[in-house]
């Protein structure tokens, strides 16, 4: 989450202000903002042994998060660069990224949902 955050600042100039939550257990970090958006990252194992971390961008007035996942195959995978791509796909906005607007923010259920996969 810290180099999500970070990539949005060096883009931005900060990061908006918010919460951080961490469930070790289920490998999810949520940052919730002040405005009603959240980033939601979550760890698993898949069943190949492969790592995968699922990244799901909510933003304020939407109903449907953006979801993205990250698979670092190569021993030197840049999770850095990783996190500028999933960071400017936050501040381009829901549009571009495929999601209309639709209602109030309906964030619980797809927390479910990703907390649900192990």
């Amino acid at each position: 989450m810290s180099m999500l955050q970070d990539a949005i600042a060096r883009r931005e100039g900060a990061c908006p202000e918010g919460t951080r939550m961490v469930n070790f257990h289920k490998g999810i970090a949520r940052y919730n903002m002040k405005d009603g958006s959240a980033l939601q990252v979550q760890a698993f194992v898949l069943a190949d042994g492969q790592t995968c971390l699922k990244v799901a961008l909510y933003w304020a007035g939407i109903s449907s998060p953006a979801i993205q996942s990250v698979y670092p195959t190569q021993e030197d995978f840049d999770y850095i660069k990783a996190a500028g791509r999933i960071a400017q796909m936050w501040i381009d906005g829901p549009i571009a990224a495929g999601i209309s607007f639709g209602g109030e923010s309906s964030s619980e259920p797809a927390l479910s949902k990703l907390s649900a996969i192990k």
